[in-house]
């Protein structure tokens, strides 16, 4: 899917796929019909969920400011300080945790993944001479 399904649209269109997966479902025994015993409301890895929700296109543009982000921060590697590597070990930390959990659903942790990044950018600007004024 190219566009994706639309934002909150995962819990709608994930039931019609795990019809066909057995850990889902359940024949009834009187229809002889395959029916749902469980439903997943989100995806428990955010890439997956973005793709299904924004398609190849939005998926691909939020990627790409991700990989520009770290590839900036490599780029940039001779400029590091101490705070840069925390600052930068705990976006990492949350992207990884967000490969096996749904985090970018809770707005307290989006807004701190902003802040690291935002503070991580910062301190990259941050020049030593300014330490005497």
């Amino acid at each position: 899917e190219i566009f994706g399904w639309g934002a909150g649209s995962y819990s709608w269109v994930a039931p019609v796929f795990q019809l066909s997966m057995d850990e889902f479902t359940r024949v009834d025994r009187r229809t002889g019909k395959k029916r749902l015993i469980s439903r997943t409301e989100y995806a428990h890895c955010d890439p997956w969920h973005f793709l299904v929700e924004w398609g190849a296109l939005g998926g691909g543009i939020f990627f790409a400011g991700v990989a520009w982000f770290f590839g900036w921060a490599l780029l940039n590697v001779r400029r590091w300080r101490a705070s840069s590597v925390a600052l930068l070990a705990g976006a990492l930390i949350f992207c990884a945790h967000a490969c096996v959990d749904f985090v970018s659903f809770n707005l307290a942790l989006l807004f701190s993944v902003a802040l690291l990044a935002a503070a991580f950018r910062a301190d990259l600007r941050w020049d030593g001479n300014e330490r005497s004024r």
